[in-house]
């Protein structure tokens, strides 16, 4: 049996284990991943590459900064201080929210944001007994804000570091490291058309779908003290993150390099410790990023990746051959996939796929890779669909709610992300 054979059973055997989900996405990683080089696919060496790429070593310094935030108590701060002096209409609350949820998505994960962001939602309709909001009211826009806008940067979501990770350890990739803020005239448009419906007629449209009781937090916030938590320390864990954005942006330095160093000075300067590190860091996260990097390149070192290219070719040629129609081709199959399995997992699978497709027609692999990498986060028309809307179900949302409301923001995504891809790379 050939390779390119070989590594497309590999992965038609992941897509089972990612889908139905028996076992854990983190394990069927490193299953697929050792698989490529118990059979020859690829060496030893090449399968395990992607623990040193720097999308992994990225993705471990970001984790150690957001959980700075909480361990300082600037999280908490920033909180409180919304609770207290926010006061406007429901509708421009979630519009609010929305903007924040987008800015902050730009730096870290949509989970991290959705994280930081149900407390404040949490206290404010406890505290207003659900006049000011409410909790189906906010949850699910500052998901889905979050969700569109980590295709903004290369750092706003695994997928999209994975997807970066896996365009940078290319053969076929020349281009060297991507800029922070690449994804950003692709990924915009799908987060700004969400935007404006939500200043519209968005809260009007969710508040008839969401035509349920909304479930009111029932815990009582408890006050914690914590020595650690002083005011020096959360004014210094902001300064190192703003000047960590400051070198993402400029990309002087390898942002792998700036992450690190950011966390490593939290930790010597004790606004977490190193046992809070190891305790609390999402290893299931960097098993994924760094064990997905080796198990796609299985698929392009072996050939799997291009003969699924050539099939694809083939079945989408009687309609069109252009390199546009097979780029909008990526991008639909992305969303619907992702709809019903881990965007992550999508995006190891179709990435290399797209990489080939690019080379078959000689054209820059970049829009390509990115119809993959921003196509996975346009989904959220399933309470499955991404583990940030999968959250999002405490607050008492049915599967028909997503598929209404989401699936109405799912389709206007992909027509605006469509439109981007056309203008600005075909």
């Amino acid at each position: 049996m050939n390779t390119a054979v070989t590594s497309i059973i590999i992965v038609a055997i992941a897509i089972v284990l990612y889908v139905t989900e028996k076992i854990p996405l983190s394990v069927t990683t490193i299953f697929a991943m050792l698989a490529m080089a118990i059979t020859g696919v690829l060496t030893y060496e090449e399968a395990f590459s992607g623990f040193a790429a720097s999308a992994t070593l990225t993705t471990a310094g970001l984790m150690i900064i957001g959980e700075a935030f909480t361990e300082t108590g600037l999280a908490q701060a920033i909180g409180k201080f919304l609770t207290s002096h926010l006061r406007a209409k429901k509708k421009w609350l979630v519009v609010l929210f929305f903007l924040a949820a987008g800015f902050m998505s730009i730096f870290f994960t949509s989970t991290t944001v959705l994280l930081l962001m149900m407390p404040i939602v949490d206290s404010m309709a406890r505290e207003s007994k659900g006049e000011a909001i409410r909790r189906k009211d906010a949850y699910y826009p500052i998901a889905v804000a979050g969700i569109l806008s980590s295709n903004m940067s290369i750092i706003g979501s695994i997928s999209m570091m994975t997807s970066i990770g896996l365009l940078e350890n290319s053969s076929l990739w020349h281009g060297g490291d991507v800029a922070f803020l690449a994804p950003l005239p692709v990924g915009a448009p799908a987060y700004i058309a969400c935007l404006l419906v939500y200043m519209t007629f968005g809260y009007r449209m969710q508040d008839k779908i969401f035509d349920f009781p909304d479930v009111l937090p029932d815990y009582v916030e408890k006050e914690e003290v914590n020595e650690r938590r002083s005011k020096k320390k959360m004014i210094f864990t902001a300064v190192v993150f703003c000047c960590c954005l400051v070198f993402f942006y400029i990309g002087v330095i390898d942002i792998a390099a700036v992450a690190l160093a950011g966390a490593t000075i939290l930790i010597l300067a004790k606004c977490l410790d190193e046992k809070t590190v190891f305790r609390k860091i999402d290893w299931n996260t960097i098993i994924i990023v760094g064990g997905a990097i080796g198990f796609a390149k299985g698929l392009e070192v072996g050939g799997g990746a291009q003969l699924a290219a050539n099939v694809l070719l083939d079945l989408v040629g009687t309609i069109s051959t252009t390199p546009f129609a097979m780029c909008l081709t990526m991008l639909i199959i992305s969303t619907l996939i992702s709809n019903f399995c881990s965007n992550t997992a999508a995006a190891v699978m179709l990435v290399p796929i797209s990489l080939m497709m690019a080379q078959n027609f000689s054209y820059d692999p970049f829009p390509f890779v990115m119809a993959v990498a921003v196509g996975v986060n346009l989904s959220v028309s399933t309470p499955i669909c991404v583990s940030t809307i999968t959250m999002t179900l405490t607050a008492g949302y049915r599967a028909k709610d997503y598929l209404r409301m989401g699936g109405f923001l799912n389709i206007l995504s992909v027509i605006v992300t469509a439109v981007a891809l056309h203008v600005l790379y075909f």
